[in-house]
């Protein structure tokens, strides 16, 4: 995956990915990948380094950075809702616990799929690429909402092909 930026609730995140043996975060903390909070960074692993992704084929490697990438992504949602900073206790903060994140970043496609089935959202997914300022200015509420609606089943349809969403 080529870096790019995503807008992360109104904040813009840069999203790379590093090699293991280049980003002493990932190799010092044995890494996938992760969301630098104060950076708007995240980094997912280049999963073709062999020394730190053994026996991976290609389509494994990229199902996986999928699933980082996802995991990363519902970081930076709860670090920019401010989740992240109001949820300490004692035994550590609920926005920070790794399977909970886990449960929503991979939970969360399956949800989308099903709000997209029964005509609750009419927003584009994450997935989608963030919408060039003034893009929908030149039509009516209508039109622009049918873009957004034909944007998300496109969205679906894709995930479908590359295996996020199993039927």
């Amino acid at each position: 995956m080529e870096n790019r930026k995503i807008n992360i609730l109104g904040t813009e995140y840069q999203i790379e990915t590093h090699k293991v043996s280049e980003d002493s975060y990932l190799e010092k903390n044995k890494l996938s990948g992760y969301c630098g909070e104060d950076e708007k960074l995240i980094v997912v692993a280049d999963m073709s380094e062999e020394k730190y992704f053994t026996g991976m084929d290609e389509k494994t490697q990229e199902t996986y950075r999928k699933r980082v990438l996802r995991h990363e992504i519902m970081h930076a949602f709860l670090n920019e809702s401010g989740l992240s900073d109001s949820s300490n206790r004692f035994d550590g903060a609920w926005a920070k616990n790794e399977e909970m994140v886990d449960w929503f970043a991979i939970q969360s496609p399956k949800i989308f799929k099903v709000y997209l089935e029964l005509g609750l959202i009419d927003a584009p997914i994450p997935s989608i690429p963030p919408l060039q300022t003034g893009s929908f200015t030149n039509l009516d509420m209508s039109e622009a909402f049918k873009c957004i609606s034909d944007a998300a089943r496109k969205t679906v349809d894709t995930a479908r092909q590359v295996g996020l969403l199993n039927e």
